[in-house]
């Protein structure tokens, strides 16, 4: 019940139910200048008094406490609703507030709670029944029509806005949930499955790169699994910062796919170096760390008739640019060549 509820505890610091309780009390105001006109004093003093304490709720910032502000609201409603119904009759309608609230409390309040609330409004609304049905208004029929349908409109649009409200809740849930299980949760890109769930919409035209961190094993070993972490979570953001059409995802360990749109060589091996270049500009922000060195290799493949053919032909590339002295990018048809550049 905990889990399920949680999410609609924000249905009572939203700031339009903030702002409904506002014209609720603005309401409440409004009826006890009727009251007073039709002399029932009392009724004016309880809707002044049901008003103040709707006002109070917001203004102290009870309201930022669901459970409680909405226990004070019912405690209030149930004398309004029973004095109410004693002078004007059944027929006013008031009952309905009865079935407001237990609605509101099943997303609102812990078991016990609930239970109590359900247990005292139907015990209220079965007393108010036994004792007012029948009775005669007090006003004159078009004020007691007036009345009825008012009290009536109060709760339908009150459940439609916590229906309207609730949904939002549990849309918003879902779409977390859906993008906790597409995001990678340490470096905040697509995890595997997520990329592979969207391979049908490339076109043979695309590119893929598997991309490795040079010597990231020697980085745990001697910093600590700590330090390992927070590169790959730099690199995750470093990659974020790519061009919107390219998608990146973590391919597993320290491997990272990226799906490229038909990019020339130069293009490509353009924001490669960019890339490369920013990814060793951050080795200046791990002072606690003497001697570290960022680098990567990557291989590059087109996608052509077969995603998963592009992808195995990448790690090949991958593998022999390794071999021939990594930092670097080996696309199909180049010779991976020795370099001195890497900085070992």
């Amino acid at each position: 019940m905990e889990n399920y509820r949680a999410p609609f505890i924000q249905l009572f610091t939203e700031k339009d139910t903030v702002h409904m309780m506002s014209l609720a009390a603005t309401a409440h105001a409004a009826v006890v200048t009727a009251f007073l006109f039709f002399d029932f004093a009392v009724l004016a003093a309880i809707n002044l008094l049901s008003a103040l304490v709707l006002l109070g709720v917001r203004m102290t910032g009870l309201v930022y406490r669901p459970a409680a502000s909405f226990l004070i609201l019912y405690g209030s409603t149930l004398v309004h609703v029973g004095i109410g119904s004693v002078i004007l009759g059944w027929e006013i309608g008031l009952y309905f507030f009865l079935i407001l609230f237990p609605i509101v409390g099943f997303l609102l309040l812990q078991p016990r709670q609930l239970i109590w609330m359900l247990a005292t409004s139907a015990f209220s609304f079965i007393l108010l029944y036994l004792f007012t049905a029948g009775q005669p208004s007090p006003l004159p029929a078009p004020v007691h029509g007036f009345f009825y349908l008012f009290n009536a409109g109060m709760v339908v649009s009150a459940i439609v806005r916590v229906i309207m409200l609730s949904t939002r809740v549990n849309q918003d849930r879902m779409g977390t949930i859906q993008n906790q299980a597409d995001i990678d949760s340490l470096t905040g890109l697509l995890n595997r499955r997520a990329l592979l769930d969207q391979v049908a919409l490339l076109t043979e035209e695309a590119h893929v790169m598997l991309v490795d961190l040079d010597n990231f094993k020697r980085i745990n070993d001697r910093f600590g699994h700590s330090t390992g972490d927070m590169v790959l979570k730099d690199f995750g953001r470093l990659l974020q910062q790519l061009p919107d059409d390219i998608q990146a995802a973590r391919w597993g360990g320290e491997e990272f796919l990226l799906i490229l749109p038909g990019q020339t060589r130069a293009e490509t091996t353009a924001w490669f170096d960019s890339l490369l270049e920013g990814f060793q500009e951050m080795e200046a922000s791990y002072q606690n760390c003497p001697g570290i060195q960022f680098s990567f290799t990557a291989g590059a493949a087109d996608v052509g008739a077969s995603f998963d053919r592009a992808v195995s032909r990448a790690d090949e590339l991958l593998y022999q640019a390794k071999t021939a002295g990594k930092g670097r990018l080996l696309r199909d048809g180049e010779a991976a060549e020795p370099s001195a550049q890497y900085r070992s």
